[in-house]
């Protein structure tokens, strides 16, 4: 970040010369301009921190030019060069708003330094006020754009699983998938329709025989479940979700094959 800019607008040629000369060492870089015209073309070229002009001035006096600059830069800090005769206007122009600070002429050359290192002081504070909103609108946006892309995932998986459901619901086998903690957290049409109204065979609830006892087979795959007095042929397969291991039964009916493993029998939920 460069030195920064203070543009000085008086239409004597001698002021701005000594002007340049008092600020050459403070740190700042400065620009000139013989007229309010003249100072708003350099406004519209570049950036400016603060802008001090002579009140008295032949066009366009410093209180008129100053309300220009309000207008089309409020963040540029503004400042008039007057002597005590044109106080009216100069007070009139600080009231309104228009002026931040008043300098008298002839000035006290440590005085002027000190208001103009203030007034740089405010102007900076004004552009990292400016820079911290941008950084916040910036932020908002993408978090705006972040939660529209996740909805439209959201709803691609949900458009997806209900797919998914549909498909599981067609099938001519009995589904039903258990938790972690052992909770039937999923049944399909012909599951909940064969065994659904069963003890220990609700959604939602904790999953009694031989539901359970599927679901803690050490080695998952083959099995045969019995209900009441019907053996049915089911596979066991363990599923990762979330990081946490979750239990998928699937149950042919009716019974057609032989049991690749030991009998799990029926108890008690």
């Amino acid at each position: 970040m460069g030195a920064p800019a203070v543009l000085f607008v008086d239409d004597e040629e001698g002021v701005l010369r000594a002007l340049k000369r008092l600020f050459r060492r403070e740190g700042v870089e400065v620009l000139t301009a013989q007229s309010g015209p003249e100072g708003l073309a350099i406004l519209e070229e570049r950036a400016v921190h603060v802008v001090v002009s002579d009140q008295r001035m032949t066009g366009m006096p410093g209180t008129e030019f100053l309300k220009k600059v309000r207008k089309l830069y409020p963040a540029t800090v503004r400042c008039i060069l007057s002597g005590y005769a044109e106080m009216d206007s100069v007070v009139a122009a600080i009231n309104d708003g228009n002026v931040t600070r008043f300098m008298a002429k002839p000035w006290v050359d440590d005085e002027l330094k000190a208001v103009l290192r203030e007034c740089v002081d405010i102007a900076e504070g004004f552009a990292n006020d400016q820079r911290a909103r941008e950084s916040l609108e910036s932020q908002a946006f993408t978090l705006q754009q972040e939660r529209a892309q996740y909805a439209d995932l959201l709803e691609l998986q949900e458009s997806l699983l209900r797919s998914s459901r549909d498909v599981l619901d067609h099938l001519p086998v009995a589904v039903a998938a258990l938790d972690d903690l052992h909770r039937i957290i999923y049944m399909n049409r012909l599951f909940a329709s064969e065994f659904g109204h069963l003890p220990g065979a609700e959604l939602g609830s904790l999953a009694g025989e031989p539901w359970r006892g599927a679901a803690q087979n050490p080695a998952p795959g083959d099995v045969t479940v019995t209900v009441g007095n019907t053996a049915h042929a089911a596979r066991i397969a363990s599923v990762p979700v979330g990081g946490q291991p979750h239990t998928l039964i699937v149950v042919s009916l009716p019974f057609t094959s032989q049991p690749t493993r030991p009998q799990t029998k029926e108890g008690t939920s």
